[in-house]
C-alpha cells in the first residue's frame, strides 16, 4: 500500500515515544489519553485493559483519533480503532523493547500480557500533519 504521508512525517512516526488518543465518550467531551505505541505496517498499535473506560468507549464507537509531536512536527490520525484480543505477543514484546529499559522488561511484559489485556489497531483512514 501507498503511504499518504510523507517520509518525514514516517520518520516522526517510528521515534515517537508516546502518542495521544482521543475517544468518544457517551454525551461529553473527548477522552484524551496518553498513550504507549508503536506504528507498524502503516498502521498505531496500543494496549488498554477490559476495564478501562477506553476500551468500553472504543467498543461502543470505534471512531478515535490518535496525534504524536515532536516541537513543531506533528502528525494526526484519524480513523476506526480495532480491537485484538487474542495472539498479539509479539506487539507486546516490541512496545516493551521501545519502552521498558531491559532490567524491567520480563517484568513489564507479563503486566501487558494480562488476561483482561487487549490491543488496539489503528490503520489511520485520514491525516492533518505539519509536514
Amino acid at each position: 500500500m501507498q503511504s499518504m504521508i510523507s517520509q518525514k512525517t514516517q520518520e516522526l512516526l517510528r521515534q515517537c515515544k508516546t502518542a495521544t488518543i482521543a475517544i468518544n465518550r457517551p454525551g461529553r467531551s473527548p477522552q484524551t489519553t496518553p498513550v504507549w505505541c508503536i506504528w507498524q505496517e502503516e498502521a498505531f498499535y496500543f494496549s488498554t485493559l477490559t476495564t478501562r473506560a477506553t476500551y468500553r468507549n472504543i467498543r461502543r464507537d470505534p471512531a478515535i483519533s490518535l496525534i504524536v509531536y515532536d516541537g513543531a512536527d506533528f502528525a494526526a490520525a484519524y480513523g476506526k480503532a480495532h480491537i485484538i484480543e487474542h495472539d498479539f505477543t509479539a506487539l507486546v514484546e516490541q512496545i516493551v523493547r521501545r519502552y521498558v529499559p531491559h532490567e524491567k522488561q520480563q517484568e513489564w511484559a507479563a503486566l501487558l500480557s494480562q488476561p483482561d489485556r487487549v490491543m488496539v489497531k489503528l490503520q489511520p483512514e485520514r491525516w492533518t500533519t505539519s509536514s
